[in-house]
């Protein structure tokens, strides 16, 4: 095997890891699919979303709760996104589900000690879509919105309560639109 074919591989692997870990978060919190409105998510699992227009979003951990940062964007779907991006590094970059007081009892979050570690391919944005837009609802869904060689990326994005970009970048991470 290649260097070339064994990061591919290695990708690959990463990425069904993240789909059916987003998966179980979603089903440990009781999470339905479209998710419309993330601060109530982020309040089910006991943690705080601030927005600020000056932002580009972070995690702030405090005594015994996280803090979610992130820009104050228009659009509530690319908001939604963004938390689901930090809420990625949460689950991924960290110990907090495995052990949550172990995760409050650190002085600092370091999202770097992980399998996922941060570096050209930003598992967190892998994690967001795949908490947003489950690759097996997604694949139905374009399934259901297929003509010929053309696909309603528009209904697959309002579907899931996303920007059609959104969508269209989901589709390409799995394989199933092309550039």
């Amino acid at each position: 095997m290649t260097q070339d074919e064994y990061e591919l591989n290695t990708y690959f692997k990463q990425q069904s890891l993240i789909n059916k870990y987003a998966d179980i978060i979603r089903e440990l919190y009781n999470i339905n699919v479209p998710v419309t409105n993330i601060d109530d998510i982020v309040s089910k699992i006991g943690e705080i979303v601030k927005y600020d227009s000056r932002c580009y979003g972070y995690v702030e951990k405090k005594k015994n709760e996280f803090i979610i940062h992130v820009a104050d964007n228009k659009d509530y779907r690319i908001k939604n996104f963004s938390v689901a991006q930090q809420l990625g590094k949460i689950f991924l970059y960290t110990d907090f589900v495995l052990d949550r007081n172990k995760f409050f009892e650190a002085k600092e979050i370091n999202f770097k000690d992980s399998y996922f570690k941060q570096g050209s391919i930003d598992w967190a944005n892998e994690f967001a879509g795949a908490f947003i837009m489950p690759k097996d609802e997604f694949r139905k869904e374009v399934n259901k919105h297929i003509d010929g060689n053309t696909i309603d990326t528009k209904e697959v994005a309002k579907y899931f309560d996303v920007t059609v970009s959104t969508a269209s970048w989901r589709g390409k991470r799995l394989g199933l639109f092309k550039d």
